[in-house]
């Protein structure tokens, strides 16, 4: 029987640098693809005597497989005595993703925990030199000879993850992001040019659940409520000073369309903990209620699915749930849930059940069951921050978004990595999804705005802003309206025919 070959692969961080691959195999490194294995491999730490296995579907070098494992990175690594765990500036444990790539290997041998210590010895060296780096091009690995099989070997028991299909792979992949085969129509729904425009950048949209109504929040303290079919404004609110330009997200109620909840700076408080406040406004009456308890600018609000409870996150990253009966004037009780040690940047809550994620500043998806307090998931999602969250309609999925210029999917149960997209190739700004149509909408700062299928994930249309970046994006529930902020101040809307 002839020998089998593997090669070792590294994919980790250090003080200075992000997570990625430092370590590739050279048939990997040669195609300029060595970043696919940072986006493909992941997960918790492995238990002794496992490790995970993945196929990854990519044209530029064929169909592989990665085994590998996660451990937690320590001073030992470096050959200090004191076993330590490694962790970056921001005093996160640093992980080692270590493993091998089996390049066409359809039902042959499986590499055991032997293997991957030998690979372990040959992917430590490169590791060292890599912790001391401030830059770092990932460096090739020559192939290995696995270990002849033996009676007293051990196989490995193996988590299988659902294969990752790079932007690269083969049109002929199932569930492959394709070229437009299908392409919808929109058009550009002129606004009235007598129409009243923000006067400074707009940091959030929403549309009502029923579609008709679009919502809009700017650094000027307004709020504009217009008709979302024309863009004809209907009304206009103001809210208390914003400190220092705070972004802060504006959202429906998911039941009920003349609610919406949002962040106020109360400049006018007698005390500094009523200064910040969760401003729950009835647009049928023009009343608003002020909620006191949290003690920095709020800038994430947003409904739990029934609508009877809803959630904000502040600047401090702590998250308050506040509870409330089902008529307006009623008491609101808030809940510490808890006070995050990290950056958020996105949020999502899904719509089926009490699940949310989270986004950071250094590329990390979080999910989590019921509250804030209870997370089961952390991913390395992204080399960059987290720009957007959402869920799809059944819950089942979360697509993230990320200054990296690219738009991953993941299985919302068990954290891993469905698809990565990489079709805009400038920051991807924001994204909305339709709970009716079954379309994701996706925007970059270049002002371009793509359409998916998030059946297929193909890709149905493309938009073009009128020469503005864009800062804010949504689609209406039923699919037909999508809305884009621009950085001149300006609301830019396109419909779809019935």
């Amino acid at each position: 029987m002839s020998d089998v070959t593997a090669w070792p692969f590294l994919v980790s961080c250090n003080m200075a640098l992000d997570y990625r691959t430092v370590v590739a195999p050279d048939f990997i490194y040669e195609a300029g693809v060595s970043r696919n294995l940072a986006r493909a491999a992941g997960g918790s730490l492995t238990p002794q005597g496992q490790a995970y296995y993945r196929e990854v579907h990519d044209s530029a070098v064929g169909k592989i497989a990665l085994l590998f494992r996660v451990v937690e990175a320590t001073s030992e690594h470096l050959d200090k005595r004191k076993g330590d765990a490694l962790r970056d500036e921001f005093g996160r444990v640093v992980f080692l993703i270590e493993g091998l790539v089996l390049r066409d290997h359809p039902g042959g041998k499986m590499p055991t925990g032997d293997d991957l210590d030998a690979a372990h010895a040959i992917l430590i060296k490169e590791f060292k030199e890599f912790w001391d780096s401030e830059s770092w091009a990932s460096r090739p690995s020559a192939p290995i000879t696995l270990a002849p099989d033996t009676a007293d070997a051990t196989p490995l028991i193996l988590i299988r993850q659902q294969a990752f299909i790079s932007e690269h792979a083969p049109k002929s992949e199932p569930g492959v992001v394709r070229e437009k085969r299908r392409q919808t129509t929109w058009r550009e729904i002129n606004l009235d040019s007598e129409r009243k425009e923000h006067r400074d950048v707009i940091i959030s949209l929403d549309f009502s659940p029923d579609s008709k109504l679009l919502i809009s929040r700017s650094y000027d303290h307004t709020l504009y409520l217009r008709d979302a079919s024309e863009g004809r404004l209907l009304n206009f609110f103001f809210v208390k000073q914003v400190k220092s330009r705070s972004r802060c997200s504006i959202a429906f109620n998911p039941h009920d369309s003349s609610q919406v909840v949002t962040g106020v700076y109360d400049s006018d408080a007698q005390f500094r903990d009523h200064r910040f406040v969760v401003s729950l406004l009835n647009l049928e009456n023009n009343t608003s209620k002020a909620l006191s308890g949290h003690d920095s600018p709020v800038v994430y609000a947003a409904f739990n699915p029934g609508g009877k409870s809803f959630l904000s996150i502040d600047e401090n990253n702590t998250v308050i749930k506040w509870e409330r009966g089902w008529l307006m004037d009623e008491s609101y009780s808030p809940k510490v849930e808890v006070s995050l040690n990290y950056n958020v940047t996105a949020l999502a809550i899904s719509p089926q059940k009490h699940v949310r994620a989270t986004g950071d500043d250094r590329g990390q998806i979080r999910i989590y069951e019921s509250g804030l307090d209870k997370q089961f998931i952390k991913k390395q999602g992204h080399l960059a921050q987290v720009t957007s969250l959402a869920f799809t309609p059944n819950g089942s999925h979360i697509v993230s978004a990320s200054k990296d210029k690219e738009i991953a999917v993941w299985d919302a149960h068990s954290g891993n990595e469905v698809l990565r997209i990489s079709k805009h190739g400038l920051l991807v700004q924001a994204l909305s999804i339709s709970s009716e149509a079954g379309v994701l909408v996706s925007g970059d700062v270049g002002g371009h705005i793509k359409v998916w299928s998030i059946e297929t994930w193909e890709e149905l249309s493309s938009l073009k802003t009128q020469n503005s970046s864009l800062t804010a994006l949504s689609i209406s529930p039923n699919g037909r309206t999508i809305a884009a902020a621009l950085d001149d101040n300006r609301i830019q809307l396109w419909s779809r025919p019935d």
